[in-house]
């Protein structure tokens, strides 16, 4: 093919990964000891590890560059006729890096050589992006709970624990596993952990199911990763938030293994408040072992891993069921329920493996890897984000996670070069009930029962193409690529099955006798529209969740797919400064019995700036716009209105005129008041569902849906100040535009005021339509964070780097389907603080090693991670259908906004002691014991915030502001690593 055409196709052609290069450049000018420019001089780069060779000439300004090297370390080497050679080692590159190496050449014969060492750029003075990498020191040496090593992006500014699944909701995947199975929550500049895209090796790690990560690979087999608090590269797609690129081990010349095992046990653990002294197990044991090396030498490598965890520990429930246990029991007794229990064991298992191989084949270099992990969870309590969850609530989870990674990444010449990548990967997720049981609640304060809002069953398959092209000339670095993605979704959502009992008390609750109408009580039950005449029945003693011909319908498919496409320019206008600009364009396909318009008009535009200024200096500030897939969570959306949409009925585009068309496949059915109890009790004692009720929850979309995205601006100093350590200010703004969130109840009619002033909604202006809510771009969110970071690279045995965040974040929209975050009713402004603000929050991690020539403790390493943050916000909640719009779960006393409580602070110290031990040349091996939250402070995970009433001036119910969930106490893992 003509070289041109050949350039023409490569810059057009669509590919994937997201386009976030995990790839790493070199540059630099070459000058003689007088500051001239050496022109035509031979410049070489040599990876320590793999021995891979690249070499370039200086053009006429002196300049040499290399793009598109893998990271790890390198030697430079500059040869030029009548002077030495310059020859640099430890040069280290990372991932998404772009380090600068001026040369300075001395006189003298070609033969005699000067060297120096080098090591890694503390502040990256040519990178635009607001960054920092984690190394493989730091993944290796800093105490982490659970060891999945993804939890350290939260040690970055402007990062923190998500917030987004508080309070449930469909297809709110909970925190099932823990290690490599675990889904990291990350939440940047103030959006929600649904808006993070995290990348291996390039490719997509995220699910859009449920919007969460997939299964990450194990500690011990990443190399580094690169966290981007804000880009303005077009190359970087795919979301509103921040951006995790993770490199994975490859092989070396040297042949390299470990053997490695970690262990925690309850009798080294302080005891939770949550659990007593009975119910306090605890035990986990990870193990696996590392091999990598050559096929053959400076051509082909290897790098494999295997680990499995087996872990049990006792279920946590809150005070108030602990308090309520017995009255609980007794009311289920009445019933032939399975009793509760406080003492419930929940095993996590997996096994993982992971397999890459590397070979050369002239200037190209090939990559091949290959993941599975395969979990097995048991008891997890389902619906537990929402309200406090009882025994019954248990689901068992299996997960398998796979994907098969190709990469070629090609230099086509000194100048030119070519990355194209392609992955398969496949999620299945299962999450079946234990019991069968029908849902009984007590609004946003307990649930028992098959939960209502977890999905069942969930599988993704992903395609993923790419191709990004680079060409430099002069001080320009282009690049110019796009990616596809094919994604073929299907999963089981038994939705509102077997039935749904609703009480806006726990008094209520436990008054339920089959002689007692005590109310309000809510009757809640799907019904399949072909057969709404015929009321269904499932079996007593509750065996069968769905009616045996309600199975079929349950069950739901969604094949989709993402185009993007980039162009941009990193342009060295001067010395000191470097330029960024570029568009990206996004585009998605849906079928089109969801998205009547499909939204075609995501042009981003980027620009970004870095001026190095006095010694060691660098001033970072760009702007861009940030297009996130339309919803970032498809399954929630889509299914929940194919499911429940009554948008095909005459009058829906009254109450909405671009409400979507969708016929539903259930009418959500609601018996309440009087006639409530007797239905409840009937269904209770024979499983049979009422013949009629109101229809309830017409949820669906609005058919002119635009593609949510963020507004991002930054500003960043950096300097370093001697000895290795650099100080930064920074500040990010970040606003989030056309969010997607739910309207209220389009369909009420005011008929009474409440003692509070508030309207009441006691009717319906088109009663067939039931509770019409719409998703639509209703929200909106702004961002504003200062951040403080003091930063010592590793030397001398020791390193730090610390990071204070002051920052607000407001919105509308907390939620995209949580019935508890739906507005609370027409005419009633809902903007306020973001569940995901967090007013303050310093974290500082440090590494240090004692000198050998310290007695008694030399070689010894300490580290450890401190993390304090203000308190987060929660919504407080009547506890009742108190205004009548039909929602339980969304009332608010008197005139409380969303996220009015401020919960408590969160303190923590992680401590690790390591001793290095070795036994010969090949063999050494290192003992570590580390300490999670060293002392034992309790620290709060979740409160419950349900008032009680809805009239603030009486007082609260005694559960108000009791912890409903905590973080981990003092715990102590011991670990073994033997390597060679």
């Amino acid at each position: 093919m003509h070289t041109r055409s050949l350039l023409a196709t490569l810059l057009f052609t669509a590919s994937v990964s997201f386009a976030q290069t995990p790839t790493a450049a070199l540059s630099g000018v070459v000058r003689d000891e007088q500051g001239g420019v050496v022109t035509r001089a031979t410049v070489s780069v040599r990876n320590s590890d793999t021995g891979k060779a690249r070499s370039a000439t200086t053009d006429d300004e002196g300049r040499y560059g290399f793009i598109n090297l893998e990271p790890g370390g390198y030697e430079l080497r500059v040869e030029a006729s009548g002077y030495k050679t310059s020859i640099r080692s430890g040069l280290i590159l990372s991932v998404g890096g772009a380090a600068t190496s001026d040369v300075t050449m001395s006189v003298g014969a070609v033969t005699e050589t000067v060297s120096v060492e080098a090591g890694a750029q503390l502040i990256e003075p040519n990178k635009v992006e607001v960054s920092r990498v984690i190394g493989r020191q730091e993944i290796e040496s800093l105490p982490n709970i659970g060891r999945n090593f993804v939890d350290f992006v939260k040690l970055s500014s402007g990062v923190s624990l998500g917030r987004e699944n508080v309070g449930g909701g469909p297809f709110k995947e909970p925190d099932v596993g823990v290690g490599a199975v675990a889904a990291p929550r990350l939440s940047f500049g103030g959006q929600t952990e649904l808006n993070t895209l995290i990348q291996v090796d390039g490719v997509d790690n995220v699910q859009t199911f449920t919007g969460l990560p997939r299964a990450t690979p194990s500690q011990e087999a990443a190399s580094e990763f690169r966290v981007l608090n804000s880009t303005y590269l077009a190359e970087y797609g795919r979301s509103m938030g921040g951006f995790v690129n993770i490199i994975t081990r490859s092989g070396a010349n040297d042949l390299r293994g470990s053997l490695y095992y970690f262990g925690v046990n309850d009798a080294l653990n302080a005891r939770s408040i949550l659990n007593t002294p009975e119910t306090n197990t605890l035990r986990q044991h990870q193990f696996g072992a590392t091999l990598g090396g050559p096929l053959k030498r400076d051509s082909a490598f290897y790098f494999l891993n295997y680990e499995g965890q087996r872990r049990a520990e006792s279920n946590r429930f809150s005070q108030l069921i602990r308090d309520n246990l017995a009255a609980i029991n007794d009311f289920r007794a009445r019933f032939n329920l399975k009793p509760e229990t406080t003492n419930q064991l929940r095993t996590s298992d997996y096994d993982q493996f992971l397999g890459r191989f590397d070979q050369n084949v002239g200037d190209t270099a090939l990559a091949l890897r290959y993941n599975i992990l395969d979990s097995a969870t048991e008891n997890f309590l389902g619906g537990s984000s929402r309200a406090a969850a009882l025994s019954s609530t248990a689901r068992n989870n299996d997960v398998k996670d796979q994907a098969l990674v190709f990469t070629a990444v090609s230099v086509l010449s000194p100048k030119a070069a070519n990355e194209a990548r392609f992955q398969w990967a496949r999620r299945v997720f299962e999450f079946p009930s234990v019991v069968a049981e029908p849902a009984i609640e007590v609004s946003n304060l307990l649930t028992m029962g098959k939960s209502t809002s977890d999905v069942d069953f969930y599988q993704e398959d992903r395609a993923q193409l790419s191709n990004n092209f680079s060409y430099t000339t002069g001080g320009h670095q282009l690049k110019a690529g796009g990616d596809y993605n094919r994604l073929r979704d299907k999963d089981r959502w038994a939705i509102f099955f077997p039935a749904r009992i609703i009480f806006p008390a726990l008094p209520a609750l436990l008054a339920f006798t089959p002689t007692s109408t005590t109310g309000p009580v809510v009757f809640w039950w799907p019904v399949k529209l072909d057969q709404a005449t015929t009321p269904y029945q499932v079996p007593v003693p509750f065996s069968s969740i769905v009616p045996s011909d309600y199975g079929d319908a349950t069950f739901f498919s969604l094949n989709h797919g993402a185009v993007g496409l980039f162009a941009q320019d990193q342009w060295k206008a001067t010395g000191k400064l470097n330029l960024t600009f570029g568009v990206r364009y996004d585009t998605e396909f849906y079928p089109s019995r969801f998205i009547v318009n499909p939204d075609r008009n995501n042009v981003q535009p980027r620009v970004g700036l870095s001026y190095a200024w006095g010694a060691k200096g660098v001033v970072r500030a760009g702007f861009g716009i940030f297009h996130d897939r339309l919803a970032s969570s498809v399954g929630q959306v889509f299914n929940t209105a194919e499911f429940s949409s009554r948008g095909n009925l005459d009058n829906a585009t009254r109450l909405f005129p671009s409400q979507a068309r969708i016929a539903g496949r259930f009418r959500q059915t609601i018996v309440g008041g009087p006639a409530a109890p007797p239905a409840a009790i009937a269904f209770l004692t024979t499983g049979r569902a009422p013949a009629a009720g109101n229809s309830t929850l017409n949820d669906t979309l609005d058919a002119d849906l635009r593609t949510p995205y963020s507004e991002q601006g930054s500003l960043q100093i950096s300097q370093e100040i001697g000895g290795g350590v650099a100080i930064t200010a920074s500040y990010l703004y970040v606003h989030g535009v056309k969010l997607l969130g739910h309207t209220a109840n389009l369909n009420v009619i005011e008929t009474r005021k409440l003692p509070t002033g508030k309207p009441f909604y006691g009717a319906r202006q088109f009663p067939e339509l039931g509770d019409n809510h719409i998703t639509t771009n209703i929200g909106d969110s702004i961002y504003h964070g200062g951040t403080l970071e003091l930063q010592k690279r590793f030397n001398r045995g020791l390193g730090f780097h610390g990071s204070y965040t002051w920052s607000k974040t407001v919105t509308d929209v907390d939620s995209v389907t949580n019935l508890g975050d739906f507005p609370e009713a027409l005419g009633f402004s809902e903007r306020g603080l973001s569940r995901q603000h967090l007013g303050r929050r310093f974290t500082l991690s440090f590494l240090s090693q004692v000198p050998s020539s310290v007695p008694l403790l030399r070689d010894f390493k300490f580290s450890s991670l401190v993390a304090l943050e203000s308190g987060r916000y929660y919504t407080v909640f009547v506890g009742s259908d108190a205004n009548g719009d039909g929602n339980p779960l969304s009332d608010r006393p008197g005139f409380l906004g969303r996220n009015t409580l401020e919960g408590p602070g969160y303190a923590t110290l992680d401590l690790r002691v390591a001793r290095p031990i070795k036994f010969n040349e090949r063999l050494s091996g290192e003992f570590t014991l580390d300490f999670f939250n060293l002392f034992n402070r309790t620290n709060i995970r979740d409160i419950s915030a349900v008032y009680g009433g809805f009239d603030l001036n009486v007082a609260p119910v005694a559960s108000f502001g009791t912890p409903r969930d905590v973080f981990n106490p003092r715990q102590t893992q011991f670990g073994l690593k033997l390597k060679f």
